[in-house]
């Protein structure tokens, strides 16, 4: 069970700080997140992600599993190279989130071609029960060609039954493309950790 990744007064530090960090030089940087939508500001969604809400020291890093389902409609002609670009944008990632003590640990990525999945990214979804993997603790990254905004679970609320659905449905989906310096993934995950308002 997920009880806590850090407190919410935490991540609004997060919203003043990245502006300032990020590298906000690409047409990912204009995508629409749709999370932002659906925000109700009097609900703090309490996290359950079964880590230690105290302040982290500066010497303390909190490790977080990774995985990243590339989506494609067609075989990558050079996987070796597409699995780097997204190693990159993982290294981006920590890059954004090593001044709060939080290190994206990318295990594995693996790559899937199937145009049906590439459509839209409700057509995305479907890739969840197959491809998802770790416990809830694990961040699941779904980078789907031609995606034209991003989207990304917020964990369920506290006191909530964490069920089967609601942990193939937990991930984030970001667009696929050869930018490894945009603020998309990094807006995203920080959702999945309970951020609200991020870098609009």
């Amino acid at each position: 069970m997920k009880s806590s990744i850090f407190l919410l007064s935490a991540l609004t530090l997060i919203t003043h700080a990245f502006p300032g960090n990020f590298a906000r030089v690409n047409a990912e940087d204009h995508l629409e997140c749709l999370n932002d939508e659906a925000f109700d500001a009097t609900d703090d969604h309490r996290i359950r992600r079964d880590m230690d809400t105290a302040p982290l020291p500066r010497a303390v890093v909190v490790q977080i599993d990774a995985y990243a389902h590339v989506l494609v409609s067609e075989k990558i002609a050079k996987p070796a190279v597409a699995k780097e670009t997204v190693q990159n944008k993982f290294d981006f990632l920590n890059k954004n989130f090593k001044p709060w003590g939080y290190h994206f640990s990318l295990l594995d990525t693996d790559i899937t071609a199937k145009a049906e999945w590439t459509q839209t990214l409700d057509a995305a979804k479907g890739a969840q029960p197959s491809l998802r993997r770790g416990d809830y603790r694990t961040l699941n990254v779904y980078i789907v060609e031609g995606a034209g905004a991003g989207v990304c679970s917020f964990p369920v609320r506290e006191g909530s039954e964490l069920t089967q659905e609601r942990l193939t449905d937990d991930g984030c989906f970001v667009p696929w493309g050869p930018a490894t310096n945009a603020s998309t993934l990094t807006h995203e995950v920080g959702h999945w950790m309970n951020g609200h308002r991020l870098l609009r």
